[in-house]
């Protein structure tokens, strides 16, 4: 009876042990799958991982993680000085748009600049063919598209 008993609690701890496994790899899987990565670079991995799981997923784990994004968190943000300009005045700082563009991890504005949301494209064309027409020295555009 004590055999039959401990045969059933190995059995158990067996299924156990695939079911985690199972759950890791399908984590593993997901969270591969949601990274932009090199198509190469996803399909060795989820190859390791699908194939040889019990090597695949702590090596994942271990080595497949970005690692880019830790260092950029370790780095100081820039914040340029220009010559002959002063920083911003609290008021353009303040501005819902200025605190947006600086909380993307953008510089705080400098004096002399300032810095506008423009939410049509009609609009924003517009505006750069009259700031292109007034501009006296050089132009320096940034622009993002949101979709």
């Amino acid at each position: 009876m004590d055999s039959l008993l401990q045969n059933q609690e190995q059995h158990l701890w067996q299924y156990l042990l695939g079911v985690g496994g199972a759950v890791l790899v399908l984590f593993a899987v997901a969270r591969l799958l949601s990274e932009k990565r090199q198509p190469t670079n996803t399909v060795a991995w989820l190859l390791a991982i699908v194939l040889i799981p019990w090597l695949g997923v702590p090596l994942y784990l271990l080595l497949g993680g970005r690692k880019l994004r830790l260092l950029a968190d370790r780095k100081s943000r820039l914040h340029p000085e220009l010559p002959g300009l002063a920083p911003a005045s609290a008021a353009t700082v303040q501005s819902p748009t200025s605190q947006i563009i600086t909380a993307a991890g953008s510089c705080p504005p400098v004096g002399g600049n300032s810095v506008r949301l423009i939410t049509h494209g009609e609009e924003a064309f517009s505006v750069l063919a009259e700031q292109i027409r007034e501009a006296r020295h050089s132009i320096h555009i940034t622009t993002f598209i949101l979709a």
